[in-house]
């Protein structure tokens, strides 16, 4: 499911001011839920005998998600930072007229 809905806010988030944060976001969630998936699959069939690097490919994109996860944060922290602070100066300005 989460990876069906980071698809869908791929597709809907194509223009605005929320667009490169949102896409951080999605692209993040699901390469976490991708690796999450190789590491799930590794654990529930031991007896494939999967090659080592199916196990270390999972935790490179887990990695990789949570770093695309934390860099769309960070671009909707400071979206919303500069416009807090410009309503608080507009209050300031609207204050002494």
């Amino acid at each position: 499911m989460i990876a069906f809905y980071s698809i869908r806010l791929l597709l809907i988030m194509k223009q605005g001011t929320l667009q490169k944060s949102w896409r951080y976001v999605s692209i993040g969630s699901f390469m976490f839920v991708f690796g999450v998936l190789l590491f799930a699959l590794v654990a529930a069939l031991p007896g494939l005998q999967m090659p080592f690097f199916v196990f270390n490919l999972g935790g490179l994109a887990m990695i990789a998600g949570g770093v695309f996860l934390m860099l769309g944060l960070r671009v909707q922290y400071k979206i919303f930072h500069i416009r807090l602070s410009y309503e608080k100066m507009q209050e300031r300005t609207s204050d002494l007229t």
